[in-house]
């Protein structure tokens, strides 16, 4: 009985505190977003820092729910390059980003960037970064990388990856 009743309070405590939204999540990480873009370069325009903020963050939630990835990066890229998933790789992700943003925004620029290119390890991302600062300086973007959040980092502090600009995909026309 002592199980029946913790296993019903459990379930209550879900129906209340489950999988909802969280707004107020939402607007923290959107907030933490605008902060890291506005730290690359104090001469930007903080309106148009978060507005930008605003716009990466909504086009990710669009992302997410055209490519509806699964719980596992590598698992997704398995179903797509198997041909069960039309899109969900790093690239589509990061490609995405780019022409989404390219033009739109005053003072900043946008770099597709790569690590481990030519290897089976190769991720792509977006790096946001200013006109006065360099790449280094920038914001990666990684839809990718964490399906349950945007993923976003200084350049310079996403240690497991040595990015790299990789100005041929848009070039390339990818």
């Amino acid at each position: 009985m002592l199980y029946c009743r913790s296993f019903v309070s459990v379930c209550i405590l879900f129906l209340f505190f489950g999988c909802g939204s969280n707004p107020d999540l939402e607007t923290l990480h959107i907030k933490k977003l605008t902060h890291k873009l506005q730290a690359i370069d104090t001469e930007i325009d903080p309106k148009i820092a978060q507005d930008l903020a605003y716009d990466i963050y909504a086009h990710w939630t669009k992302l997410n729910d055209e490519f509806a990835p699964v719980a596992s990066s590598w698992l997704q890229n398995t179903l797509v390059n198997l041909g069960l998933k039309k899109k969900g790789l790093c690239w589509h992700w990061s490609d995405s980003f780019y022409n989404h943003l390219v033009g739109r925004y005053e003072g900043f620029e946008f770099v597709p960037a790569g690590a481990f290119v030519g290897s089976l390890r190769e991720h792509n991302v977006l790096v946001v970064t200013t006109k006065n600062k360099s790449f280094y300086d920038g914001v990666v973007i990684d839809g990718w990388r964490d399906r349950r959040k945007l993923y976003f980092i200084g350049v310079t502090q996403d240690t497991p990856y040595q990015w790299q600009p990789r100005l041929e995909r848009i070039q390339n026309g990818r």
